[in-house]
């Protein structure tokens, strides 16, 4: 549909250019700056996507969703890819217009084009361009050692890694992964270990002081009869050495 759309911006600007009314100099610069303005405020928000069909059907398994944001319908974006322009084009559409009908964002995979560049709909002249910011795919990210991983930490598991990813790189990555993890596990156990030795000494303290507790009265009546006992001996002994 894009690319339709493409051919009848085209088409009417060929008529306007044989059949249209001549415009000064001074008029043609203004207009110019006007588009130059208009061009200056479009931005493009990338979302990453997985199996997904484009416009004309065709399957992406990995990929970007780019949304031209600010177009207007006196501008409109198509792709480059060096100096060839595609007929890979976004335009304005209404806000209220379903996602499936809208004309303002296209699917990209890897590197497809360069950059977008900003036309006049009523002029084929450049009025912005952008480098496309996409990155490859990392087919990397598809082995078994990525799964369940943290890719802030190990970044050659991320999908779209921006650093081409090599078996060096990746190797190298997974060992330092793998020895900061285990630096971390280390780390766990030691403090583990140290809680529950603590808290068995803790344990300890506190049956002894429980036992106290609960137990203190019978000691002390012990005690005491214990003495007493001893007392009342010394007495019974020492009357019979006097007799």
């Amino acid at each position: 549909m894009k690319k339709i759309l493409f051919c009848i911006s085209l088409f009417v600007f060929g008529l306007s250019t044989v059949y249209g009314d001549p415009i000064s100099e001074e008029e043609a610069n203004i207009e110019n700056e006007h588009l130059k303005e208009l061009a200056s405020k479009v931005k493009y928000k990338y979302e990453k996507v997985s199996d997904v069909y484009d416009s004309d059907g065709n399957y992406i398994k990995n990929g970007y969703k780019v949304t031209a944001e600010n177009l207007t319908e006196e501008i409109y974006v198509c792709a480059a890819k060096g100096t060839t322009i595609s007929d890979f084009c976004l335009f304005y559409t209404e806000p209220d217009v379903p996602d499936a009908n809208r004309q303002d964002y296209v699917y990209l995979t890897d590197q497809d084009y360069d950059r977008f560049v900003v036309y006049g709909a009523s002029s084929f002249n450049e009025y912005a361009s952008e480098k496309i910011k996409v990155a490859k795919y990392n087919k990397y990210s598809e082995r078994e050692e990525c799964k369940d991983v943290d890719i802030t930490k190990f970044k050659a598991c991320d999908p779209y890694y921006e650093y081409e990813v090599t078996d060096n790189i990746f190797n190298y990555q997974l060992n330092e992964y793998k020895k900061n993890s285990g630096k971390d596990n280390t780390s766990s156990d030691n403090t583990s270990s140290k809680d529950n030795k603590d808290n068995k000494k803790d344990s300890s303290s506190m049956s002894f002081i429980d036992y106290i507790k609960k137990y203190g009265i019978y000691v002390g009546i012990i005690v005491v009869v214990f003495i007493a006992g001893a007392i009342l001996y010394k007495k019974i002994k020492d009357k019979r050495g006097v007799l």
